[in-house]
């Protein structure tokens, strides 16, 4: 059962101000710790995992351990592929806003990828987050994957483009995915550190973990790093023990599966051995995960992944057809989780969205999310204590194919086909009204509400 919601009831606005937080907003009540000046901050990013993934029949300790310490958002949804994702989560804005959005159906326009981000370089200007942390005074990193437009084909200029964006430091760096650009899979990659490129043959996320320990180490606070990780993300391969929660012989094909008859028991086997990889490298990331926050003390961090589930990994039952590159719950149902000394366990089922990490870092560093250009993100602070924050009336997602407009209950897709509204069953089932007209008002509420986020032109 989800964990009941349990404030800590020191939580509160006037101890937050006896304390003495200097340059920290009002709007953060839940902090009561004595602080000087502002948190440390780590973003922690996993790629290509939904939740189902982490709450299946393979155990995953390490995940189930950070989720008794954390605030979870059981409701929180991203872009249904990982550039988009990312571009929320850096400039607080919807791509669309910013013209990086094809017309429904052009699903060349994305290059090889449908889905992903069109393969241009996307100006530095738009990618706010660290620019504004860096003007905090922040020390700003990033590692691991940047997979923000198409790499520059300057090496000199393609080592550097994060920090172009306001990243002080970009290591353990992989401009796109491990097996691009010359490498060939997490252990014979082509690493930047710095602005310089070289070949890299030790395992990925390994690498991705000492640079980041290292830095964190020796960098001045306060300090923001935002790890991106290349896990879970295709090769599927053999994950390294080290990095493992439980054996890799312990991962076990779900009995559900075995029992099956016929073709699906035969199509269940046909799938398992890169299914089994893959949650290997699922438990990698939640490994991890864990290792940095254990390292980073009094740090203020926030856990999500950058969408779900990959068909080819599906477990026989899901349709492979409504997970990662859709705008279907499978797509775009991501976890969230906030962690710190301040912030007291427990579940939110406030409407949320990746978009909305932009604002709540920066509340968090101090500033106000009012006066950047993050105009499609809202803060999730006011949540990390007794209150909640006001509930969004929406959230928005996009791929080549289709447009999506959800709500606590509903769903509003617009594909070349026509038009689909979902009522949202528990666990966010969709239940697919066959046409509007059985319910002419709720569609006519999702539609204005789509208008008013996207106004046709």
């Amino acid at each position: 059962m989800p964990a009941e919601f349990r404030p800590d009831r020191r939580t509160t606005l006037a101890s937050a101000l006896a304390l003495g937080l200097g340059g920290v907003l009002p709007g953060a009540p839940w902090i009561r710790r004595r602080r000087v000046g502002p948190p440390d901050l780590l973003l922690l990013v996993g790629d290509d995992i939904g939740w189902p993934d982490l709450e299946g029949d393979t155990p995953m300790p390490a995940f189930e351990r950070l989720r008794e310490r954390a605030l979870v958002f059981r409701n929180t949804f991203s872009q249904p592929t990982g550039s988009p994702t990312a571009y929320t989560i850096l400039s607080g804005r919807y791509p669309r806003r910013d013209g990086l959005a094809p017309p429904l159906g052009r699903w060349d326009y994305y290059g090889k990828a449908a889905g992903e981000l069109p393969r241009v370089t996307i100006s530095p200007k738009l990618l706010a987050l660290p620019r504004l942390l860096k003007s905090r005074g922040y020390s700003t990193a990033l590692f691991g994957k940047w997979n923000l437009g198409a790499p520059d084909p300057s090496p000199q200029l393609r080592s550097r483009t994060p920090m172009r964006a306001g990243f002080q430091n970009w290591q353990a760096g992989v401009p796109t995915n491990v097996d691009e650009g010359g490498g060939s899979g997490y252990e014979d990659w082509v690493r930047v550190e710095d602005g310089t490129e070289r070949r890299e043959t030790r395992h990925q996320t390994l690498v991705l973990r000492d640079a980041f320990l290292s830095w964190w180490k020796s960098a001045p606070a306060p300090r923001f790093a935002m790890v991106s990780f290349q896990a879970a993300h295709a090769p599927f391969h053999r994950t390294p023990d080290e990095l493992l929660s439980i054996p890799f012989q312990d991962i076990k094909q779900p009995a559900s599966e075995l029992e099956l008859g016929g073709f699906l028991r035969m199509k269940a086997g046909r799938r398992w051995p890169d299914r089994k990889r893959y949650l290997g490298m699922v438990q990698s990331f939640t490994k991890v995960a864990s290792e940095l926050i254990e390292a980073t003390g009094d740090a203020v961090t926030l856990v999500t992944t950058d969408n779900g589930t990959p068909g080819r990994v599906a477990p026989v039952g899901r349709n492979q057809t409504r997970l990662k590159g859709t705008c279907y719950e499978g797509g775009i149902h991501v976890p969230l989780l906030a962690l710190g000394p301040d912030i007291a366990p427990g579940e939110r089922t406030t409407l949320s969205s990746s978009v909305d990490l932009f604002a709540t870092l920066i509340e968090l560093a101090g500033l106000d999310p009012a006066e950047t250009s993050g105009v499609d993100s809202r803060s999730l602070v006011g949540a990390f204590g007794a209150d909640d924050v006001a509930p969004r009336a929406f959230v928005y997602a996009e791929s080549a194919a289709e447009r999506v407009l959800r709500t606590a209950s509903a769903k509003l897709r617009i594909s070349e086909d026509g038009e689909e509204l979902f009522r949202l069953g528990p666990g966010g089932h969709e239940r697919r009204h066959p046409t509007s007209i059985e319910d002419p008002k709720l569609h006519a509420q999702l539609r204005a509400s789509l208008h008013s986020l996207f106004p046709t032109r």
